[in-house]
């Protein structure tokens, strides 16, 4: 029975998986972060005999999934039909592609480049090298940054422009594009930070997204293959740390030791893979932990514009510090025990019913990227949502909702600022129409950045 609920979870976040695909939402990416790290894994850990919790715990946490995947395709569901919007036509390549053209995003690009360039250089200024810093230094230098901060700034304007990379190759400027994703790959060896090559990939699995008109087995076969890069990239980085230092790195490596660090991560069920164990963890304990089943994250979540020494005791600390403090971490760690974790952690059994707000969440999303008219701010949303709702698929929920809330706000503005002509300049065709996302069939012009 154990196993069969297992398999048969699997089979509804697929199922998830494919609605989501074919609609060419960002949203697929947080099922299939799902899918990898919860998905795939649970059956794997039951079938292996890995599992080191009891069946009733693990059998709980294949119900809790199966009813909260339950909820959430009825409230999609019912919500997209409320808005009757084909979100899949109006992102597929052949109708956004000649928009793209039409749409230069000179201003864009710019920003993106001024903004990876500075967090290059002021990491170097303040590690006193690029080579010699290790992962731990990294973050030391992270973790003395203030609350606001230019660093913090810059990493939502990264994550809010890092799309221009997707969208320039959709334009046709290639080489343009791969020069701007080989910036987030030094940017990821420089600051040894994981989360910010999320775009790169982010990026590039979407343009073969908006190619395909139907999924195929084909497609499902592709997409397993480029789960299992994605799985060997993020082991990879992290074999990565033990080098500590790029000079180190270039010094020792060798293949066979560094295939062989990703395999004990496999062995042992560590990392990113082995998340969901918390999950197990706080079923087995029934959430009798400090600040659980109180809601925190959301909470936390709707105060996400005010700080929260400025909110008078009403915007909760960072329940991922909580679940940290459950698990016996130090003060100050985090646990991210995958969405259906923190879920569970925040609601109890309750929780199954956040499967209708993230539903809700989903269609949001997708109205939100088509509501920008300008094909380059329109992707780039795109990339910026579906990077977040992988780092909230992983469970750190807040850490993921934070960049997406702020990066749209800064979005929004520079798509009001560009409407108002204080940076681009209006060159107009007989029907008098601006350039349209997403397309509405008719001959229109463009904005030219000036």
């Amino acid at each position: 029975m154990s196993v069969a609920l297992a398999i048969l979870q699997f089979f509804v976040i697929a199922f998830i998986c494919f609605q989501e695909a074919r609609r060419k939402s960002p949203v697929v990416f947080l099922w299939a972060t799902l899918m990898i790290m919860f998905g795939i894994m649970h059956p794997f850990g039951m079938l292996s005999g890995a599992a080191e919790y009891s069946p009733a715990a693990m059998d709980d946490a294949s119900v809790f999934v199966l009813v909260f995947c339950i909820i959430y395709i009825g409230a999609r569901e019912l919500s997209v039909m409320a808005l009757n919007v084909d979100f899949g036509s109006r992102l597929a390549w052949k109708n956004l592609a000649p928009k793209c053209r039409e749409d230069r995003g000179k201003g864009i690009a710019l920003l993106f480049l001024i903004v990876i360039s500075y967090m290059i250089i002021s990491f170097a200024s303040q590690s006193g090298g690029l080579l010699n810093t290790s992962w731990g230094g990294a973050r030391e230098i992270a973790a003395d940054a203030s609350y606001i901060n230019l660093g913090q700034l810059a990493s939502i304007l990264f994550f809010s422009t890092a799309g221009i990379g997707c969208f320039l190759f959709m334009r046709g400027n290639k080489a343009l594009a791969i020069a701007m994703w080989i910036g987030i790959l030094v940017l990821v060896l420089v600051t040894r930070n994981r989360i910010q090559i999320l775009p790169l990939l982010v990026g590039i699995i979407a343009l073969v997204l908006f190619r395909l008109e139907r999924i195929t087995i084909k497609h499902v076969v592709l997409a397993v293959v480029a789960a299992v890069l994605v799985i060997l990239i993020v082991y990879g980085l992290r074999a990565f740390r033990y080098y500590g230092t790029l000079q180190n790195f270039f010094e020792t490596f060798r293949l066979e030791d560094f295939i062989e660090q990703i395999a004990i991560f496999f062995r042992t069920d560590n990392g990113e893979l082995g998340l969901r164990q918390w999950f197990y963890y706080f079923i087995e304990h029934d959430n009798d932990f400090n600040a659980f089943g109180e809601g925190n994250t959301y909470w936390r979540m709707a105060l996400v514009f005010v700080p929260t020494q400025f909110s008078f005791g009403l915007k909760p600390d960072d329940f991922a510090q909580a679940m940290g403090a459950a698990v016996g971490l130090a003060p100050g760690g985090s646990m991210h025990p995958t969405l259906f974790g923190d879920c569970f952690a925040n609601l109890g059994w309750g929780g199954v019913f956040l499967g209708a707000f993230w539903a809700f969440y989903a269609t949001a999303a997708d109205m939100v990227v088509l509501s920008f008219k300008r094909p380059s701010l329109a992707l780039c949303s795109y990339v910026l949502i579906a990077s977040s709702l992988v780092i909230i698929g992983r469970g750190a929920v807040y850490n993921g909702f934070f960049p997406a809330a702020w990066g749209i706000v800064f979005l929004a503005l520079l798509a009001f600022v560009t409407r108002k002509g204080l940076f681009a300049v209006k060159t107009r065709v007989a029907d008098h129409k601006m350039v349209d996302f997403p397309p509405n069939g008719e001959r229109s012009a463009y904005e030219r950045e000036v």
